[in-house]
């Protein structure tokens, strides 16, 4: 009974995206593969991981999650800091001081954007800690400035757990998506990172920066099926 559960949950999803109250207009997938086969074989060859992989999306985005995940996880066994939000009133740049550059720098320093150093201001935003805060930018899709503004703060105060749930939740979606869209032609707009991709047959052949909606104009979330 496990196995078969665990079988739909990963071919078509844990989650009826039918019933869910949101902007992704998604048809629930029907069952393609024969579980009771699957089950057999596996049992047979006592491979039972391996063929469940079997179900898995065939798409490279969704086995590059599973690797992030697994990584977010080995990082969360290391992981001792307090993740209280840091909030702030105005962008801090470099001079500036703030009671919580200090928490600012220790996470920066836990996820490899900078190394460790004595500060002579644990307050004061210094030079050492704007080029961690630019890396911290390059690699989450933000404008590198080195300003410590309200995304920036967003992102630095996410943990390894907050993480590995956002992965796990964008893995579901993935799994609810037909198969035929590795044949499509889609415009996808990452929301988070101001970006445009036109992708045809899984191939990204045009990208572009966007503005996207605040909740009053919400950037829409559809398919067009031809």
């Amino acid at each position: 009974m496990v196995f078969f559960q665990l079988a739909a949950h990963l071919e078509q999803g844990k989650v009826d995206p039918a019933q869910l109250k949101s902007t992704w207009e998604i048809s629930p997938k029907s069952q393609k593969a024969d579980y009771s086969a699957l089950l057999s074989v596996s049992l047979e060859a006592g491979e039972i991981r391996r063929n469940l992989e079997q179900l898995y999306p065939k798409f490279t985005i969704y086995k590059r999650g599973r690797e992030v995940i697994r990584a977010l996880d080995e990082k969360r066994k290391s992981d001792s800091l307090s993740w209280k939000p840091v909030k702030i009133d105005k962008t801090i740049k470099v001079g500036g001081s703030n009671n919580s550059i200090p928490v600012i720098r220790q996470r920066l320093q836990f996820w490899g954007y900078m190394g460790q150093y004595e500060p002579e201001d644990p307050k004061v935003y210094d030079s050492a800690l704007f080029i961690g805060v630019q890396e911290f930018q390059r690699k989450n899709g933000m404008e590198p400035d080195g300003a410590l503004g309200k995304n920036t703060i967003a992102g630095i105060n996410n943990s390894p757990l907050d993480l590995i749930g956002r992965a796990s939740v964008n893995l579901e979606r993935l799994r609810w998506l037909p198969d035929t869209i590795k044949e499509a032609e889609i415009i996808l707009v990452n929301i988070a990172n101001f970006r445009l991709d036109y992708i045809n047959k899984m191939d990204t052949i045009f990208s572009s920066k966007v503005i996207v909606g605040q909740r009053y104009h919400a950037s829409p979330i559809f398919f067009q099926h031809r």
